[in-house]
């Protein structure tokens, strides 16, 4: 039954796109077909996105403008195949599955930096302010060949550059909603002689939509480019997230936690251009994780329910050597090796677990007219679970008249078992080993003219030794088998009159092939509506999701609309208005029934450039 309203969900919206092919008639506004941005999730090197068989989706600057999103989290609720799982309002736990993958198996690294954390490898991504980021690359898929422990994919965050043009620019927002909601953030940039400077700095705060809810967060972030000579530069960056939440405890009446989350991170980097067919970089970073919840009470002093604290830090070298001009035939090599190390304690140990992870990894890019052949190979040697060998390979082939593409990628990857699933005193298993999995995708892109965009991409994924509890034993075994497929479309087109319009659908079945049952929990299909209007200096979108979250629990309604509306408007050269109202449809977005929504709700602000 499930499967025949997905079938026919699939045709409406494909009857809807074949609609919307036969009305565009009029002369474009703009060319919309993208299919060569340049993307550097899939090689971990700069490459035309047509040259690649990994699917990788770019949220850009002018992408992430036109979103009523304060974080990373609410910017990729809008990427068809990813599904933000929310657990409040503002301020509260977001993390991201990537074709109905488990958070833990989506890696999410900023200016180079992973985030995921040891004991347990998933990323609060609402704690991750959009002021300071320039684009977000979404890796769809099993990515371990590139990235190591990857399973479901990466998401893959660089932040601003500075601007070069002027000694000194900057940028000042501030804005207020309801629920008290504010935020402030103040950029200044600039170039002195060979070096560009970056330094920004944030607030943002909410008394959150009922008792115990409030949110505050204090950001800072700084960047330095300097040009060593023509061919190399030396960067630093380094961002501090400083956040406090609270969450009442709904089983215990009278009673809320306080989190307080200090999160920072550094990154040192070397690139250099050796000559024109030679570049190398070497990266040092720095990760810093400290956690401390409270319980409170309305009668008794506070006392302290959980602590965790992590401390990593990583080298890698990269080089990338090619043998004739980007845009000519050949080989394109890139290769690297990196280390990470740290520790981390949580309140069950009471002591410091020491890490280590070690990898070597090459891929070769031959690109032979229309034609691009890929291998990717990694080593992983971990020293809690051994060590992993992560191939892949794929094939581009590119209609340039039209333009079209068709890409094939094949893949098989590894998810390091959570530190605590092995060292937890109560259900921990020493003897764990990764999560494996092997992925075939099949996917093709046209621009159908300057103003029509599609794109179809079909997955699977066979995992084997997932992690399981075995209520039997008493603790986490590699044992279950699981099964991801299902397919995305997107369309793009440039309507008349300055109005682009953005679909995108996904369809996802995830199956326990041990048990034969389907796994719940798992969004099995989400529709993505972007809709932006440009009119001289007023830019008007409407921004929405479907969700059918598949619940297993009968108190959760399944299916969702969320719409989002914003407005922006330059008054001035330099002064810009921005107005956004959240869940126009005033729906209870959440996944679970216990995680209350704030409903509909409403903010303004103001952007001063200089």
């Amino acid at each position: 039954m499930a499967n025949q309203r997905q079938r026919k969900e699939f045709w409406i919206f494909s009857s809807l796109a074949a609609m919307l092919i036969l009305q565009i008639a009029a002369p474009a506004h703009a060319d919309v077909h993208r299919l060569d941005p340049v993307v550097v999730t899939a090689t971990r090197s700069a490459v035309p996105a047509s040259r690649t068989p990994a699917h990788v989706t770019v949220l850009t600057a002018e992408d992430l403008q036109k979103l009523p999103a304060h974080d990373a989290a609410m910017a990729l609720a809008y990427v068809p195949g990813v599904f933000i799982d929310f657990s409040g309002g503002l301020g509260s736990q977001a993390t991201a599955s990537i074709y109905g993958s488990e958070a833990r198996h989506v890696a999410v690294y900023i200016d180079g930096v992973p985030l995921n954390m040891l004991a347990n490898p998933m990323t609060d991504l609402s704690k991750i302010p959009i002021s300071r980021v320039d684009r977000i690359e979404v890796y769809k898929g099993t990515a371990s060949s590139v990235w190591g422990s990857a399973l479901g994919g990466v998401i893959n965050i660089i932040t601003k550059q500075p601007e070069t043009d002027r000694p000194v620019a900057g940028q000042a927002s501030i804005s207020y909603g309801d629920f008290q909601t504010s935020a402030a953030q103040a950029r200044l940039e600039g170039r002195l002689g060979r070096t560009a400077y970056l330094i920004s700095a944030g607030q943002t705060g909410s008394d959150g939509f009922d008792s115990h809810r409030d949110f505050h967060q204090d950001t800072a972030y700084f960047k330095i480019n300097h040009e060593l000579g023509p061919t190399a530069r030396l960067s630093l960056a380094a961002g501090w997230d400083l956040s406090e939440t609270e969450d009442p405890q709904l089983y215990r009446p009278g009673r809320w936690e306080s989190a307080e989350i200090d999160r920072n991170y550094q990154s040192l980097s070397l690139t250099s251009q050796v000559n024109p067919r030679l570049d190398l970089s070497f990266n040092l970073r720095r990760l810093t994780l400290d956690s401390f919840i409270d319980f409170y009470y309305p009668d008794r002093p506070q006392e302290n329910y959980f602590t965790y604290v992590e401390h990593t830090s990583g080298f890698s070298a990269q080089g990338r050597y090619r043998q004739a001009k980007e845009t000519q035939n050949g080989h394109v090599f890139n290769f690297g090796l990196e280390t990470d190390w740290g520790r981390y304690n949580f309140s069950l140990l009471g002591r410091d677990i020491e890490t280590r992870n070690q990898d070597l990894w090459l891929s070769d890019d031959y690109h032979f007219g229309p034609w691009t052949f890929h291998l990717g190979m990694r080593w992983d040697d971990h020293q809690d679970f051994g060590s992993y060998f992560s191939p892949a390979a794929g094939i581009v082939y590119r209609l340039e008249k039209i333009p079209a593409l068709v890409r094939f990628q094949a893949s098989q990857g590894f998810s390091a078992p959570p530190l605590s699933y092995l060292y937890d005193p109560r259900t921990g298993n020493p003897d764990l080993g990764p999560e494996r999995g092997t992925t075939w995708q099949l996917g093709a892109e046209a621009g159908l003219g300057p103003r029509l965009h599609l794109g179809l991409n079909l997955f699977r994924a066979d995992l084997e030794d997932m992690i399981y509890y075995d209520p039997a034993l008493g603790y986490v075994v590699n044992l279950d088998e699981v099964r991801r497929s299902g397919l995305e479309l997107i369309l793009r087109a440039a309507l008349s009159r300055g109005l682009d319009l953005q679909l995108g659908g996904t369809w996802v079945d995830v199956e326990n092939t041990r048990t034969g049952r389907e796994i719940q929990d798992l969004p099995g299909r989400t529709y993505q509506v972007g809709l932006v209007h440009q009119l001289g200096r007023l830019t008007q979108s409407l921004n929405g999701r479907w969700v059918d979250y598949n619940s297993s629990q009968d108190d959760t309604k399944d299916k969702r609309l969320i719409l989002d509306y914003l407005v922006r408007c330059e008054f001035l050269s330099h002064l810009t208005f921005r107005a956004a109202v959240y869940n126009l449809t005033n729906q209870t977005e959440y996944h679970w029934w216990y995680f209350p929504h704030p409903g509909r709700w409403f903010e303004a602000g103001l952007v001063f450039s200089f």
